[in-house]
């Protein structure tokens, strides 16, 4: 499939990569809040009675249930995917890895689900079992994803991806490279995969196949790239490109 490249560049400034960076709270108190449209009533929000420590949910194509990550539950402390019925009812466990899961995504085409985890690697990494096994409980490997300072908190740690069923079944390991690979998205069809790799020192977008077998690199910028998605055709590609 041919692709005709986008990217978005976020411009920073050199001096404030230095400064630490201050809590979100201040630095968003001052900002005055968006005004919804004349005559917009949304619905009250209502809280998902859920435990752990949950995010990161997405809705499946029937809108009916969500897939999300949790953390911090009484069976496990790292990062793991769990469904729902979109009220929160009728919670079910889908993965049981001893590493952390993130990035989760659908193929709308195969109902597949698209994931990046440590298990694997962590397995493969002496060093890791060794301090796992010397700590007093299993460790979570990273936080969930979150946004800190000018570009998302990429990990150094080693995130693989896989697909599987929505019930968790016929795992299939789709990458092998040391480093990160994650922010994992399906084309429209389904036979292509855009994701974010760190596997050079930088974050740098590539695309695979649904084997992992034909891995391309996107971009040859030598800048931290990352959070690229699909054009509705398939045959775009939109991403952030970070200029530091």
């Amino acid at each position: 499939m041919k692709h005709y490249l986008l990217a978005l560049v976020l411009v920073l400034v050199g001096a404030s990569a230095c400064k630490s960076t201050p809590p979100l709270s201040s630095r968003f108190s001052n900002k005055s809040r968006p005004v919804p449209p004349n005559g917009y009533r949304p619905a009250p929000a209502k809280a998902l009675e859920l435990s752990g420590e949950n995010c990161c949910g997405i809705f499946l194509p029937d809108e009916k249930s969500i897939l999300y990550l949790s953390r911090n539950r009484s069976r496990h402390q790292n990062s793991q995917i769990y469904r729902a019925k979109s009220d929160g009812s009728l919670e079910k466990r889908i993965t049981f890895h001893d590493g952390d899961d993130q990035g989760i995504s659908i193929d709308r085409q195969s109902q597949k689900l698209l994931y990046a985890s440590t298990t694997d690697e962590g397995k493969e990494a002496p060093l890791f079992l060794k301090n796992a096994l010397a700590a007093q409980k299993p460790p979570s490997l990273v936080e969930l994803p979150i946004a800190i300072g000018p570009r998302p908190a990429w990990t150094n740690q080693n995130f693989e991806l896989y697909t599987s069923e929505l019930d968790g079944s016929h795992i299939y390991r789709v990458t092998q490279s040391p480093g990160m690979d994650s922010e994992a998205r399906f084309s429209s069809n389904g036979e292509e995969i855009v994701f974010t790799s760190i596997r050079d020192g930088r974050a740098g977008i590539f695309t695979t196949d649904k084997s992992g077998k034909k891995t391309v690199a996107i971009s040859k910028s030598q800048n931290q790239e990352g959070e690229a998605v699909w054009s509705p055709d398939g045959k775009k590609l939109l991403w952030v490109r970070y200029d530091q």
